[in-house]
């Protein structure tokens, strides 16, 4: 009876999700709130738009591809956001979600398509008069903790100017939202800064960069050990948290570091990458020998092109950080229970029943 009873639970679960997103499809493009999201072909991106779908909004996505066929972005832009972001792309947006970003290549690469995307989407915005904006920025742009026992929450200050031995990910991040500190007000936007945890789609669970890699098979590389803490999300989770900070917009705290506090170590995370089917094996690793390791190999090579490398934290970078749940905790439960669809409109904007 017990097994027959969860079975039915998921299923009411299950069609009650599906009517819900049919619904959502349904709704008349222009009879909703316009949110732009940029970066919406992404893994993040798309996982967003479809929040703010189901929750009566009206999509614009921007990115580099000529189109995204996604039932739940209603019209597409096609821009390089790291040369220009034209006003047109903002206008008549009640709000913007900046998602784009650089999530691979050097430090040129995301010096272009985090930091000069941001200033760009910034001026755009301003061009367009559009107010609002939702910043996706990165967990990994406060500075590393000083102590093992440091807890580190939305009161942690960023990294240091320039901390290029953070990686060029870090680094671009870390500039771009201190950009966006910089520069918002003083070009009318309102902002609200989320910072994502690691990552994971509950549908095809993948260990975070973080934490290991995949060497074969089922088996992947470990790095720590299991109770070592590490700071996730699942993706849905995260991006419904942005659809209710678009949704309640002054409500929303200025900025919060998106983390799921059921999952605050590596065992808690493994555990639940396995209740979806998840049958990978661990063999762990020091994080202190793997720093080591890495730091010997890239002077080794460095040796052999007799060429000094660029700097790298390998220890900064991957050492276990303690964070304080508390805020991104809240604000996942309060976009978990948010009765969906509920548009917020804009300052000013006339609701129009669908």
């Amino acid at each position: 009876p017990a097994v027959y009873e969860e079975l039915a639970v998921s299923i009411r679960a299950a069609a009650e999700r599906a009517s819900i997103e049919r619904q959502a499809l349904r709704v008349p493009p222009t009879t909703a709130p316009l949110a732009v999201v940029t970066g919406a072909g992404g893994f993040f991106g798309r996982e967003i738009a479809r929040a703010l779908a189901l929750r009566g909004y009206r999509v614009r996505g921007v990115g580099r591809s000529r189109e995204v066929s996604d039932p739940y972005i209603h019209e597409w832009r096609a821009c390089d956001l790291s040369r220009a972001a034209p006003s047109a792309v903002f206008a008549g947006a009640a709000v913007v979600v900046h998602a784009a970003a650089a999530s691979s290549g050097g430090y040129d690469e995301h010096r272009h398509n985090s930091i000069d995307a941001t200033r760009h989407v910034l001026h755009g915005m301003q061009a367009a008069g559009c107010s609002r904006l939702v910043y996706v920025s990165s967990l990994s742009v406060l500075r590393p903790p000083r102590w093992p026992w440091e807890r580190q929450d939305e009161r942690t200050p960023l990294a240091r100017p320039d901390a290029r031995e953070l990686g060029p990910y870090t680094w671009g991040k870390t500039e771009a939202e201190r950009l966006v500190a910089a520069e918002a007000s003083t070009l009318g936007v309102a902002t609200r800064i989320l910072r994502p945890a690691a990552l994971f789609d509950r549908r095809a669970p993948e260990v975070p960069g973080l934490m290991g890699r995949r060497l074969f098979g089922r088996w992947h590389l470990g790095l720590g050990r299991p109770g070592l803490p590490i700071a996730a999300c699942e993706v849905s989770r995260a991006a419904a948290a942005v659809a209710w900070c678009v949704n309640h917009f002054d409500q929303a705290a200025p900025a919060v570091n998106l983390i799921d506090p059921g999952l605050m170590t590596r065992a808690a995370l493994l555990r639940a990458f396995r209740t979806h089917g998840w049958r990978g094996r661990m063999v762990w690793l020091p994080v202190p020998l793997f720093a080591t390791l890495v730091t010997a190999a890239r002077y080794g090579l460095s040796l052999a092109r007799r060429r000094l490398p660029a700097r790298l934290g390998v220890w900064a970078i991957f050492r276990p950080r303690r964070f304080d749940a508390t805020l991104g905790g809240r604000l996942l439960a309060a976009a978990s229970g948010e009765r969906l669809p509920s548009p917020r409109p804009a300052p000013g904007e006339r609701r129009v029943a669908s």
